[in-house]
């Protein structure tokens, strides 16, 4: 009986012992307050972002433009269709997935020196995954897919294209 009641005094001690040592130096610890502000540089120097794709200024102008006339053709098309209120929608071809972001890169460069429009994007899985496009209609989507697997011999799939 004495025995048990020593037992449950000892590790009453060491619980309380721990809590001790995690709060304690928290307790003991001043806080600083800054009362005074702080003076920040009128022009910070900071290299300007390099980004991670270029795309050509004057493919970007097509593609707008296409995207235009298409919306505005489909506008007219389902003004009058009720629940209808997607524009027309964008393919892109998803032409390979890598687990290491450096060999997309390689790719790209090689598909873009070929005067494809190529990209890469990191996936949640991490991952990174391989683009060519977007096309506004899903039949020249569908034609890159074959002229691509002729010339670097890889077999893309056309998905709708999301930004």
């Amino acid at each position: 009986m004495l025995s048990e009641q020593i037992k449950h005094i000892v590790i009453g001690l060491l619980v309380l012992v721990g809590l001790g040592i995690l709060f304690i130096p928290a307790w003991l610890e001043k806080s600083v307050l800054i009362t005074e502000p702080l003076e920040l540089p009128e022009k910070m120097n900071i290299a300007e972002p390099t980004p991670f794709l270029t795309v050509p200024e004057a493919r970007v102008k097509t593609i707008e433009a296409q995207i235009a006339r298409d919306r505005a053709q489909s506008v007219i098309s389902v003004k009058n269709s009720p629940g209808i209120k997607s524009p027309t929608p964008v393919w892109a071809v998803l032409l390979a997935e890598f687990p290491a972001q450096e060999k997309a890169q390689a790719w790209v460069a090689q598909l873009q020196a070929r005067g494809y429009y190529a990209y890469a994007r990191v996936t949640p899985a991490h991952t990174t995954e391989l683009w060519v496009g977007p096309e506004i209609k899903k039949e020249r989507a569908q034609q890159l897919v074959e002229q691509l697997a002729r010339e670097v011999k890889l077999q893309g799939k056309v998905e709708q294209y999301i930004p």
